[in-house]
């Protein structure tokens, strides 16, 4: 899935564009359970409000934002 969160530059788009909120989530990726995996990567900020930050030695961390809010666990995210 291909999420365009910024803007189009002007170019036909048929996907979404905007913040990921936990709706977009809901819809368009898997629950979270066994065998799930969402990886996550974008700007610090953007990837805190989603996953969690990164420890500030750049380890994974505990997940957070978005995603836990949503019952995923740190064992389904990776953020990169």
């Amino acid at each position: 899935m291909l999420y365009a969160v910024d803007d189009t530059a002007g170019q036909e788009w048929g996907g979404l564009v905007g913040r990921v909120d936990a709706a977009a989530i809901k819809e368009h990726m898997p629950p979270p359970g066994e065998g799930t995996m969402v990886m996550t990567c974008g700007p610090k900020p953007m990837v805190a409000a989603i996953a969690g930050a990164k420890t500030p030695d750049f380890k994974q961390g505990e997940v957070g934002g978005l995603l836990a809010e949503l019952g995923y666990t740190t064992d389904m995210v990776w953020k990169f």
